[in-house]
């Protein structure tokens, strides 16, 4: 979570005027398909960190308590590097395998970034607390 905070904190002193994407998926896996979804996850990740310029940060994390219920974690330089990695082939292979891999509990948290004397904080926007993804 530092290194969030800290890529955060550096793409609002770098830019100003763009807004970032950050999106916080919650995700619930089927109990026999967790060896795939994490596969499938990790090769997303690991393949749009390395290859999209605008993909800052992705990533995947379970709860303790349920194993089955995971939370995807992005943050993009704009909107502009969100739709590109949504026209990647490993999101593209993610979203095919999805029906196969994941429950019917799928949300999206749309988030809006805000900075203050104390830091970037991110909170959830209003209308539209908790969206099914």
């Amino acid at each position: 979570m530092k290194t969030l905070a800290l890529l955060m904190t550096t793409l609002f002193t770098l830019s100003a005027q763009v807004a970032p994407v950050f999106n916080i998926f919650e995700l619930g896996v089927q109990p026999e398909k967790t060896a795939q979804y994490d596969a499938v996850g990790k090769h997303n990740i690991q393949t749009s960190i390395a290859g999209e310029q605008g993909t800052l940060a992705m990533y995947s994390v379970k709860r303790k308590d349920n194993p089955n219920m995971a939370y995807m974690i992005e943050l993009y330089a704009d909107d502009a590097a969100y739709q590109a990695h949504r026209a990647t082939p490993q999101y593209a292979e993610f979203a095919k395998q999805s029906p196969q891999i994941l429950t019917n509990h799928k949300q999206k948290f749309d988030l809006v970034l805000q900075c203050s004397r104390s830091g970037i904080h991110a909170r959830q926007t209003p209308a539209n607390k908790k969206r099914r993804a």
